[in-house]
């Protein structure tokens, strides 16, 4: 009777260890099934108000839809990013942790100084937009046309200050790229990110601005845009001419923005992201939005991205060697 009664125990003991185990793998299961279950951390290497902030803010508001989470944009600007983005070897790998990507920033900066990341420690979700880059005067300004930008600075070598959002972005590397190709020397002033060099511009402080295309378009018919750096003509402003029309072949990059995790991002995780950003970059009203706040959209997969990170890397380092500026 002894022996029955330990019997009937020991399977009594078995079952609702059993059942534990079951519901036990059951509830991982859900959990795992609920990622995103908080707010995820996007980080902007700029001030508020600047080309990535807008762009980063729009696509995360239909992002978060998809996701079914919300998205809290942080921005943690400083030395054009470098700041932001040297911290992200040490940021959660969880997935709820993103940060902005910005070409050619994080190709061209681990190339003239040490820094803490290379293009190898992002792991892209998507690329957005390509900005193109544009100079830019004051309306009242008395260059009409880049021509008289040009001539004036041939004949007063560094008298033109020309402001940028930083030092060795797609901004400067044009600044540098036509001193370079037409002998002339510009005196550069780099700001911390586009808000503040446009406000230059705007309160007379600096005589040109080489920026973006957006930046531009948004300022309206507060500067005049001479030229801009593109194969062909932009379909956003038609009459812009290019700097190759005018007589300039230097490559000049564009500015390219989107969105990724650290390198080592739990896969997990990974499988949900990527489809919801991919998503989100699509939608027509995203791309409306986008394309109303002057953006060139150009969006790529995270294999066309790292695709693009190796293929630029190469040319711009190419570059940085030919005009002396690569660290050594």
């Amino acid at each position: 009777m002894k022996k029955k009664r330990m019997v009937k125990s020991w399977v009594l003991f078995s079952l609702t260890l059993g059942l534990a185990l079951l519901l036990g793998l059951g509830s991982a299961g859900q959990a795992q099934a609920k990622y995103p279950d908080k707010p995820i951390e996007l980080m902007v290497i700029f001030p508020a108000g600047g080309p990535t902030d807008t762009e980063i803010r729009i696509l995360s508001k239909y992002a978060e839809k998809i996701l079914g989470q919300s998205i809290a944009v942080i921005n943690v600007p400083g030395a054009g990013g470098i700041v932001g983005w040297n911290t992200i070897d040490q940021r959660p790998k969880d997935g709820y942790f993103l940060t902005c990507i910005n070409l050619p920033h994080i190709l061209t900066f681990p190339m003239v100084q040490n820094t803490k990341f290379n293009y190898k420690s992002f792991e892209p979700l998507v690329l957005c937009s390509a900005d193109p880059t544009v100079w830019a005067v004051r309306a009242d300004s008395p260059f009409k046309t880049l021509q008289d930008v040009l001539d004036y600075a041939k004949k007063n070598p560094g008298k033109i200050t020309v402001g940028t959002a930083g030092l060795y972005l797609a901004h400067h590397l044009a600044v540098l790229q036509v001193e370079k190709e037409k002998g002339l020397k510009f005196t550069t002033i780099p700001f911390k990110g586009s808000a503040k060099s446009m406000a230059a511009l705007l309160g007379n402080k600096i005589m040109l601005l080489s920026d973006t295309l957006s930046d531009m378009l948004r300022l309206g018919d507060k500067v005049r845009v001479l030229a801009v750096a593109a194969d062909k003509r932009v379909s956003l402003a038609p009459n812009l001419p290019t700097f190759k029309e005018l007589g300039v072949k230097a490559y000049i990059p564009s500015s390219d923005r989107g969105v990724a995790a650290p390198a080592g991002v739990n896969p997990e995780a990974l499988k949900v992201l990527v489809p919801a950003f991919q998503k989100a970059a699509r939608l027509p009203e995203y791309q409306a939005e986008m394309k109303k706040a002057g953006y060139v959209l150009n969006v790529m997969t995270p294999e066309q991205a790292k695709q693009a990170f190796a293929e630029r890397s190469q040319r711009l380092r190419d570059l940085l060697q030919s005009l002396g500026k690569l660290k050594k």
